[in-house]
């Protein structure tokens, strides 16, 4: 298996024009290992890495005042990811996903929202609650969330993209399905495109929300840990990129651009490059994403029942 760098403990596939290439891991942990490897910048003081510089302020660029509070965050969560989801109401949102078959509502004596037609009628059980539908329990969606970002998208912009995917990701595991979150982020220099990218949450793990805004909703996990990653590569590769870092490429452009079949697949694809979602609020930009999701989850399922047909 062909290495960037031989302490890394991530996959690298190459298309059959060698010309795209993807780093991937299969965890969190792993991906903060490949990030932290000895490298030849380490070696070098000419050579500065812009992972590990120091940013004063209380909104940073990178969204992190430097490399250890990032990697804490990675590590331990990002408990101030909660204070950006001001218009985050998850049970309104869960009671506008289940009208749309994400849930079966039920009724029972207390707790709840009144049905007021039972309540007049005199029915004891007139409180009304959802449960996930048996159509999505235990069903898997297999998400990518491609959040690679120019030097001139701000940090306001990453967050409100981030949140509403967190929010979605939110809704739908609370709704009975299990979502895997794979997160990327792609340069491109030198004729080439670069993709690095990790497996942040399996299917059979719960949603830790304070990890999981901090690796979707954070701009640290793009320009701290991911820039990271790129400055281990060997100085054959990083010196014909562009301001040490290249130009951003999407997860979109990238599988558009690859010659034979792509080694890794999902369900559904949520890509920045529309960036018209940065301008709706988190609730708006949640329910959008939830709703296409399981639209396109369940599209591609019956058109796999028609083929074994």
């Amino acid at each position: 298996m062909y290495k960037y760098n031989p302490n890394h403990i991530g996959q690298v596939f190459k298309d059959e024009s060698g010309k795209q290439i993807i780093h991937i891991t299969d965890s969190a942990e792993s991906f903060i290992h490949d990030c932290n490897v000895e490298c030849d910048m380490d070696k070098d003081r000419d050579k500065r890495r812009a992972s590990r510089r120091n940013e004063d302020g209380a909104s940073p660029w990178s969204g992190a005042t430097s490399w250890e509070e990032a990697k804490r965050f990675a590590e331990h969560g990002w408990p101030e990811g909660r204070e950006y989801m001001d218009d985050y109401d998850s049970e309104a949102l869960i009671q506008s996903y289940g009208s749309r078959g994400g849930f079966d509502v039920k009724t029972r004596i207390a707790g709840g929202a009144i049905n007021i037609g039972r309540y007049l009628s005199g029915e004891p059980e007139c409180f009304m609650y959802m449960t996930p539908s048996e159509q999505s329990k235990g069903r898997v969606v297999k998400m990518l969330v491609s959040l690679t970002a120019s030097a001139g998208i701000s940090e306001k912009a990453i967050k409100q993209y981030g949140l509403g995917v967190v929010a979605s990701i939110d809704i739908l595991e609370q709704s009975g399905y299990r979502v895997e979150v794979t997160r990327s982020c792609g340069t491109t220099a030198i004729g080439k495109m670069f993709l690095s990218g990790s497996v942040i949450k399996n299917a059979e793990e719960p949603l830790d929300l304070d990890k999981m805004l901090f690796w979707i909703a954070s701009p640290a996990a793009f320009r701290r840990l991911n820039f990271g990653l790129w400055e281990t590569y060997p100085d054959t590769i990083r010196r014909n990129i562009p301001g040490g870092y290249g130009v951003p490429v999407t997860w979109g452009q990238f599988s558009n651009n690859w010659k034979g079949k792509m080694p890794l697949e999902y369900d559904v694809v949520l890509d920045p490059s529309n960036l018209a979602v940065t301008r709706k609020s988190t609730q708006e930009a949640a329910l959008e994403h939830a709703t296409n999701i399981i639209e396109k989850k369940e599209s591609n399922e019956v058109e796999e029942e028609l083929w074994k047909d």
